[in-house]
């Protein structure tokens, strides 16, 4: 009688234990099958989108004119959840599906991925039309993929033509704007005057720069658009100043150095730098910005 008591004490803590072990490997046997579960590539959503749409599997990004700023990104979810550090490759087809841009960039905390590019001038052959834009990343060994379109039109949304005309013996410039489309938002000038580039965000800012390469100086067209108004304010400005600060110094060049040799790949590529919309920073890039140095306007 004297040991009941331990002998009672002993089988409780044995079933307790026998009741510790089994929860153990029950939560070990359910924690190997959810890890299983995240390992399968099913469970995965990748979608691919602009800035101006494409939300959706196979969904259309939207319309562009020629060397607009298209932003690209792609959301790695997994069962509605951001999925953070995986690689997603970008493949860009033009219009006639060949690709011009492969680019390789992890999703972020949000399982975001992204990056940015210029669309090439409206004379270069596979510009105009429908683009394509896949892709797709690692899971598991398989690949989750996803496309998106997206338009160019090279009459998005105005025709205008820009030119000089003497008024009171003062040459000034001529700008006729017409042909605006109610369902687009953005400036192009007839290719065989200008190239046209177009700042995304805040109000619309469009550089035009001439065709003949030897020509030293670009013009910055600022386009304020309101329900029946378009005002435009056209002046002289050096496509060398990178910062916008009305002067090519050291501090372009300093900022054309440190991009020096990137790509879209790269963290440093700055597409300001990338005068010649090649979609590379190189030594043809920085003799444009040297050719300006020291030029104010």
């Amino acid at each position: 009688m004297l040991f009941f008591p331990s002998i009672l004490m002993g089988r409780r803590k044995e079933e307790l234990f026998k009741g510790f072990l089994l929860a153990f490997l029950l939560a070990l046997g359910a924690f190997a099958f959810s890890t299983g579960a995240v390992e399968s590539a099913d469970n995965y959503v990748l979608d691919v989108y602009t800035q101006k749409g494409g939300h959706g599997l196979n969904a259309s990004g939207g319309i562009f004119s020629p060397l607009e700023i298209v932003f690209l990104y792609a959301n790695l979810t997994y069962n509605g959840w951001p999925v953070k550090n995986v690689l997603v490759d970008f493949e860009v087809n033009n219009s006639l599906n060949t690709p011009i841009l492969v680019v390789t960039k992890p999703t972020n905390c949000e399982g975001v991925a992204s990056f940015y590019f210029r669309v090439p001038p409206a004379f270069v052959v596979g510009t105009n039309g429908t683009w394509t834009v896949t892709a797709s990343a690692e899971i598991a060994g398989e690949r989750v993929t996803d496309t998106a379109t997206f338009e160019v039109d090279p009459e998005l949304i105005v025709s205008i033509t820009v030119g000089l005309k003497t008024r009171e013996g003062e040459t000034v410039w001529s700008v006729d704007v017409s042909q605006i489309r109610e369902d687009a938002f953005r400036l192009v000038i007839p290719q065989e005057l200008f190239e046209l580039v177009t700042e995304f965000y805040g109000n619309q800012t469009v550089f035009l720069t001439p065709f003949e390469l030897n020509m030293n100086l670009t013009y910055n067209l600022y386009m304020e658009s309101q329900p029946q108004k378009i005002g435009i304010l056209l002046q002289l400005m050096n496509p060398g100043d990178i910062d916008n600060n009305n002067v090519v110094n050291m501090e372009d060049l300093g900022q054309a150095g440190a991009a020096f040799g990137a790509t879209p790949q790269s963290s440093r590529y700055n597409l300001f730098v990338d005068i010649r919309f090649d979609f590379r920073i190189n030594m043809r890039d920085i003799a444009r910005i040297a050719m300006n140095y020291g030029k104010t306007y």
